[in-house]
């Protein structure tokens, strides 16, 4: 009876352990809601990938000249982030990150100089692209390994992944794989020296993040493993691609760049003549502003952090580019108009007219500086548009699910700066 009762409690204090380490796996790797996938949506985005891997293959013969490239640098006149990351701990939090305030001296506006160098980079003559081409060969495919991403969310977490993909590969001399059908080729004018597909037999070890926003310094060192790589899940910091900003400039051109540009112009004009602002198109300041307001989130979204910026928050941004600059037009996107049109309000103020998303993104990345919310979407619209970004201070709520993943000097940019509502 002794023996079998130290079996039973063997047993009991086994099960114990093997169910802790569950609790802290399912913890530590799920995701939740929009940025944590549960684990069938996983699976099947998982299935995606692999079939279309198999397409592709099938469909198009590996390419002989995997080296080859056109790498692009932007042009924008504006400084790149710095190269050196901040000497951070992936998994320290600093929850008093404060938000360095400009002390506005003088009111500045857009030259016509300066509109054009923040434009440039939206034109690539062929003999950039020749030189930009010849200045990736130095690290794309000298060793062999490839590195690709899983298929999730939507364009903002896919831009995410993609760009984190790509200054990954190159901090580690792995061979970026963006697939032929890939939404952010659809969108996007992504060199045709990132491979559409992987070569016959090549396979993949998945690579799990820690964290939503945090910074994953295992990533630094892929190339030791002597594998080719599958990142999961979102990549949601910008450490990952700082060392690649120049490239993605331009790899994140829009496809239809002409015209977006023609029907951007036409709504600025019209602004413009609707608000009496007799001046000209350039000589505008222009502040994108996204409110999300979450409305596609199932309904115990916000008890797991995802809470929303107050109208007080928007006011203060505004205020604050207004002691910056002057010949102010604000621009609103939102998956809310309603609401904004009752809450974000201001003399110089025009809204949203396009229902195309993508076209969205680009009038929110044609603006000069950017008031963004919350969500992937307000990110890559203020990265885009560079020039001066405030961001929601008090998001994610604090103390929540997402709270604890989320590091903000991980998931900001250093020079943006933080208001609370």
């Amino acid at each position: 009876m002794t023996t079998a009762a130290k079996i039973v409690r063997f047993l009991v204090f086994f099960g114990a352990i093997n169910l802790t380490i569950l609790v802290w796996y399912s913890d530590t790797f799920k995701r939740v809601g929009n940025f944590h996938p549960p684990e069938m949506e996983i699976r099947k985005s998982l299935l995606k990938t692999e079939t279309a891997l198999r397409t592709a293959r099938e469909e198009k013969p590996t390419p002989s000249n995997w080296g080859s490239d056109m790498t692009q640098s932007h042009l924008r006149g504006n400084i790149s982030t710095s190269n050196k990351i901040t000497a951070t701990t992936p998994g320290s939090l600093d929850r008093e990150h404060s938000a360095r305030e400009i002390k506005p001296n003088t009111l500045k506006t857009k030259t016509e100089s300066e509109q054009n160098m923040r434009e440039a980079h939206r034109f690539v003559s062929p003999d950039m692209e020749a030189a930009l081409e010849k200045r990736s060969k130095s690290w794309i495919n000298s060793t062999g390994l490839f590195i690709m991403t899983g298929v999730f969310g939507r364009t903002g977490n896919r831009m995410f992944e993609y760009a984190s993909m790509y200054g990954i590969a190159k901090r580690n001399n792995m061979t970026p794989v963006l697939l032929a059908n890939a939404e952010v080729r659809r969108v996007f004018r992504i060199p045709d020296y990132i491979p559409h597909s992987l070569p016959p037999g090549v396979k993949l070890v998945k690579f799990h993040e820690m964290k939503y926003a945090f910074y994953d310094n295992r990533t630094e060192t892929l190339y030791k493993k002597g594998q080719s790589v599958q990142l999961l899940y979102y990549l949601q910091s910008w450490k990952y691609f700082h060392n690649v900003e120049d490239d993605l400039k331009q790899h994140f051109r829009f496809r239809k760049e002409a015209e977006f540009r023609r029907e951007i112009n036409a709504f600025f004009d019209i602004a413009l003549l609707e608000l009496g602002m007799n001046i000209k198109r350039d000589k505008v300041t222009y502040i994108g502003i996204h409110a999300r307001n979450w409305k596609d989130l199932h309904t115990n979204a916000h008890e797991r952090g995802y809470n929303v910026a107050p109208s007080s928050y928007y006011t203060k941004a505004m205020r604050y580019f207004e002691n910056i600059y002057k010949n102010i037009l604000f621009i609103v996107l939102s998956d809310d108009m309603s609401w904004c049109k009752k809450n974000v309000q201001h003399p110089r103020i025009r809204y949203n007219p396009f229902n195309d998303s993508i076209l969205s993104l680009a009038l929110l990345g044609s603006c000069n500086h950017t008031i963004m919310s919350v969500g992937t979407f307000s990110w890559w619209g203020a990265w885009l548009a560079g020039g001066d970004v405030v961001y929601f201070k008090d998001w994610p709520k604090p103390g929540t699910y997402l709270w604890w993943r989320t590091n903000h000097e991980d998931y900001f940019p250093p020079n943006w700066v933080g208001i609370s509502g």
